[in-house]
């Protein structure tokens, strides 16, 4: 089902609450999800991540990969999330805060979304129309999420500034004689790495993400387990 993103409001949905705990079963259906850097270390643990140019816009963005289909997720037990960290980009579902002019923001939420309901969950508008605790702790987590997302973009700016992004296309042998391919996906060149001039190298761990290089690389490592739990639900 599409996503119907709508600007909330006591008028509209006061009488409107939010199951909370439904928020991760939204990546059931997708292979990747977008990552931030302040949780790659944490990402990186349990899933490759890779980098990815957006179709429409043609810039960079950090990804984990959960399966190898795009509608295949992998990720899941019958239908019970396998990792520990929850992706910070879902965490806040079914709630969004949209841009509408710098610095100025509008909080969305998808009202075609499970989770959004009038009578399971927690309740967003006091009978005053104030937001409950709930609804604020939403909005502060929202605006920390936007503060990470830029964060994020410097990184992937530095690593291009650097030019440390390679396209990769990967061949996956899995058991017998199947394997997977995977192509127009990025990694941090571990040659071109190596070679950076000391300099730019100082200037990668002055800005903080000579700690997230590493994650992304080491995270590799985590693309066979992933191609093990795909033939065990295939």
């Amino acid at each position: 089902m599409a996503s119907h993103w709508t600007p909330l409001s006591f008028e509209q949905h006061g009488h409107m609450r939010v199951n909370a705990e439904g928020s991760i079963r939204s990546l059931m259906k997708t292979n990747m999800v977008t990552v931030v850097v302040s949780e790659l270390a944490s990402i990186a643990a349990e899933l490759p991540v890779f980098f990815v140019k957006n179709s429409e816009t043609g810039s960079f963005e950090l990804v984990a990969l959960m399966g190898f289909s795009v509608d295949s997720n992998v990720f899941f037990d019958n239908g019970v999330w396998r990792g520990i960290h929850i992706p910070y980009c879902v965490q806040n579902l079914p709630f969004v805060m949209a841009s509408v002019e710098e610095d100025k923001y509008v909080l969305c939420v998808d009202e075609s979304s499970d989770q959004f309901n009038a009578h399971i969950g927690q309740p967003l508008f006091e009978a005053s129309g104030d937001q409950t605790e709930y609804l604020m702790s939403i909005v502060k987590k929202l605006l920390d999420y936007k503060s990470k997302q830029e964060t994020t973009a410097r990184y992937l700016e530095t690593l291009l500034e650097f030019d440390l992004l390679a396209e990769q296309n990967l061949t996956l042998d899995l058991v017998g004689s199947e394997s997977v391919s995977i192509g127009g996906v990025y990694q941090v060149d571990m040659k071109r790495l190596s070679q950076l001039a000391d300099d730019k190298f100082i200037e990668l761990r002055r800005r903080g993400f000579l700690t997230a290089v590493y994650a992304q690389l080491l995270s590799m490592q985590k693309l066979r387990e992933l191609a093990r739990l795909n033939l065990a639900v295939s």
